[in-house]
Formats: C-alpha cells, structure tokens, sequence
C-alpha cells in the first residue's frame, strides 16, 4: 500500500475555478467561486500563483479542459502548493479522474483543499472518506441529471416537440410545431 503523500507547507495557492455551462459563464457563478477562493486565501495568508478557470466545461471528463490540465501541468512544475476549489465538484465529477488527478498532485506534494468542504486534502483518514463521499455525489448527480435529460428528451419527441431550439418560422402549437404563416 502507498504511503500517504508528504504535502508541502501551503505557502503558494491555485485557485481552481469551472462551471458546466456557458450560460454560467456569462453569469455570477465564476467570479463568486474567484471572490469566494481568493477572499479565503488572503484570509489564510497564502499567496496565489495563479487562477486557474474552464467556463462552460464539464467535470465528467478533463478532455476540453485546458485550465485544469496547465494545472495540473504547473502543480507538477512545483508552482504552488495547494490547489483551491470551491466544492469538490469543481474539481471532477468522474470518480476515476478525480482519484487519478488526486493522486498525481499529492505525488507532487500539492494538496487539494475545498472551501465549502474542509475535511478535503486535511491528510486525515477522514478527510480521505469525506472526499471518496464527496466524490461519489459528484458522479451521481451528473448521472442522474443525464438520466433525467434523457427522460426530458424522450418525452419531448413523443408528443412531437422539437429536442432544441423552434424553427424559424415554427410555433409551438398545443403538442406539435405548426407554420407561423404571416399574412
């Protein structure tokens, strides 16, 4: 069994900053998470290396994630010493990347911390079952949003309704598209 990894002193921090959708993108989700993480920083007394951010990406897989691969890439170049999340969700809702990309940090003596989360990265056994949990819930909600998106979607083309966006020049009539004829 590997021994736990030995965590370098948290001088140097990264904030770690994602949303799942561009339309939290545009709105108040990402600066909160960088007001939240950097306000919480300044409090600890740690110095931020840099702000690491993917608007719009999911956390079901690092495929499309360029923030969090460079830093992952700079966590391995020594360029801080913990990584900053607001929930560990942020962080990955896959149970494999989050325990691949737990592991490859903590091979490099970076801690992984959460702000709403704080038994997260404490090197405690229960903060490492605290985090498994946690990580567990992450999947599970984006397995049950997608069941449930699916649902949605079925239903929708059962009683005829288009799966995106109407058509130009279409209406939803009750329970099917009709013309919009403009007379």
């Amino acid at each position: 069994m590997k021994l736990r990894p030995k965590f370098r002193e948290i001088r140097r921090v990264a904030p770690y900053l994602r949303v799942s959708t561009a339309e939290q993108a545009q709105g108040y989700s990402l600066d909160c998470q960088r007001d939240e993480l950097l306000s919480w920083a300044r409090s600890q007394g740690w110095e931020i290396a840099d702000v690491y951010e993917d608007a719009g990406s999911t956390g079901t897989t690092v495929e499309g994630r360029h923030g969090f691969r460079r830093m992952v890439a700079d966590a391995q170049q020594g360029r801080f010493d913990a990584v900053l999340v607001h929930r560990v969700d942020r962080f990955a809702r896959s149970i494999r990347d989050s325990a691949i990309y737990r592991e490859l940090l903590g091979d490099c003596g970076v801690q992984l911390k959460s702000k709403t989360e704080p038994t997260v990265g404490d090197g405690t056994p229960a903060g490492f079952l605290t985090h498994g949990l946690f990580d567990v819930v992450a999947a599970h909600y984006s397995v049950q949003l997608s069941h449930n998106v699916a649902r949605g979607m079925e239903a929708r083309a059962h009683n005829g309704l288009p799966l995106g966006d109407i058509p130009f020049g279409y209406r939803v009539a009750p329970g099917r598209l009709s013309p919009n004829c403009l007379r």
